[in-house]
Order: C-alpha cells, then sequence, then structure tokens
C-alpha cells in the first residue's frame, strides 16, 4: 500500500510559516498519544510549545522544531547524539526523494456530532473523504471550539507547512479547525486501497501551562553530532534507488 509521506505519526518534525507575532505567546503543554497500525505500537508523546518552538520528548529523544531559526534540533540522550538540520535541508531531502502531497479535496465535510475527548473535553466530531488514485482515504477530525490558537500555531502542531508538503490530512484537519481556529485535538486517518484498510489515529489525552524541563532541552555535555535522519533517510533511499539492476536471464 502506498501512503503519502507527510503523516502526523512523525508530525511533530517540523511545520511552519514566518510570522510577526509568535506562534504560542502563552506555554502549552500538549499530551498525544498516537496509534501506527504498521507496527501495532501505540505511543505517548509530550509536545510542549512556548514562543516560536515546539519541543516533542519521547523518552529518551527530544525534536525541538524553532521556526524563529528555522532549524530542527535532535538529541538523542540515550545514544549520546545530536543533530541540527535547517528547514531548507529538510524540504531539499523530501523533494529529492520523490515526496508528493496527497490532492486536495474540496467536497464538504460530514459532521457526526459532539464526542467526549480522553480527558473529558468537548469535541466537534467531522468526517473527509477523499480518493488519490485507486487509494480512498478518510480522515475524522474532531476539535475543542472552546480553545483556539492562530492557523500558524496549528499548522505546526499537525506539520502542514514548510518545509512539509500540505497535504488532503493537513487540508482536512485546518478545515475542521475553522476560521476562528479551533485546537484539532484528535484525527483518525484511514487509508484503503486493494481490500488492504489502514487507521492511523492521534489523540491529545491531556493539556496543561507547563514548560519543557531545561534537562530535556539541553544537549549534554559529550553528545556526538550527527547528520539528521530527515536527510540521512531520503537521501539513503535515493542511493539504493540508483544501484544497478542485474539484467534479467
Amino acid at each position: 500500500m502506498r501512503l503519502p509521506s507527510a503523516l502526523t505519526g512523525a508530525a511533530f518534525l517540523v511545520a511552519a510559516t514566518a510570522s510577526a507575532a509568535v506562534l504560542f505567546p502563552e506555554p502549552l503543554h500538549i499530551v498525544r498519544e498516537s496509534t501506527d497500525p504498521i507496527s501495532g505500537i501505540t505511543s505517548t508523546v509530550d509536545e510542549y510549545c512556548s514562543g516560536d518552538r515546539i519541543a516533542t520528548v519521547s523518552g529518551a529523544v527530544t525534536v525541538i522544531a524553532d521556526y524563529a531559526r528555522g532549524e530542527v534540533t535532535e538529541i538523542d540522550r540515550g545514544r549520546g547524539t545530536f543533530s541540527i538540520t535547517a528547514f531548507e535541508d529538510i524540504a531539499r531531502a523530501a523533494v529529492s526523494h520523490g515526496a508528493q502531497p496527497v490532492a486536495k479535496s474540496r467536497s464538504e465535510p460530514r459532521t457526526r456530532g459532539i464526542r467526549q475527548a480522553a480527558d473529558g473535553r468537548q469535541l466537534e466530531s467531522y468526517e473527509f473523504a477523499n480518493a488519490d488514485g485507486d487509494q480512498q482515504i478518510v480522515v475524522t477530525v474532531g476539535v475543542d471550539r472552546k480553545m483556539h490558537i492562530s492557523a500558524a500555531a496549528a499548522e505546526a502542531l499537525i506539520g502542514a507547512a514548510f518545509p512539509n508538503r500540505r497535504s488532503f490530512v493537513h487540508d482536512a484537519i485546518m478545515r475542521a479547525s475553522g476560521p476562528d481556529v479551533a485546537l484539532p485535538s484528535e484525527h483518525t486517518i484511514s487509508y484503503e486501497l486493494g481490500g488492504e484498510k489502514l487507521v492511523f489515529r492521534s489523540a491529545i489525552t491531556a493539556i496543561d501551562r507547563q514548560l519543557a524541563p531545561e534537562e530535556v532541552l539541553a544537549i549534554p555535555p559529550g553528545s556526538r553530532r550527527v547528520e539528521s535522519r530527515l536527510t540521512s533517510v531520503p537521501r539513503a533511499t535515493q542511493e539504493l534507488d540508483r544501484l544497478p539492476r542485474p539484467e534479467p536471464q
């Protein structure tokens, strides 16, 4: 099954547009739970949003997207490594790898009413459907109308802007958020192709105003600088694609 490259599971990696105002004038701490049907793993991450930075902490790994500086810092305290990568380099690697956005759809969403989030908040739920060739995509989005953020902040949270390419999934989430930009609190993405179906889930399970602990933001002394996987993986895949193929006998 072919899947688009810009998804939210790794969504915490990068996305935003330059703005005169900071993305998060007040600290916002989000606990997010995501389920990957391919690995069968459900993971929980902390997203600390403050000023123009989003720091995503998963165990010993911290990924800091700094939209004022236009760079991503990855710190792996378990391996003793770190990387600092410009947005432009990440975008260039994605283009060279042939990453393509999913076609957008302007079909009207289907309202699915009010449901309760894991932390008790009331969410308005909407469903969007789209066909990309023979692949069917259905996105269900839940938004919290009592909490509002800027459009740029919402795009940063869902991975919808530079250096990523905005996709149908991103478009659906932003449309559900509306012109007042209600907080996107959960979404489900269902892909169906040739009778196979995969469903990705992501949901905010807690919200508060905590700042990120300094120890998860600092690069530990003695850490070794390495190339980011955001650029090394696309390049390695591209090099594999260029390897000569044996002629059929």
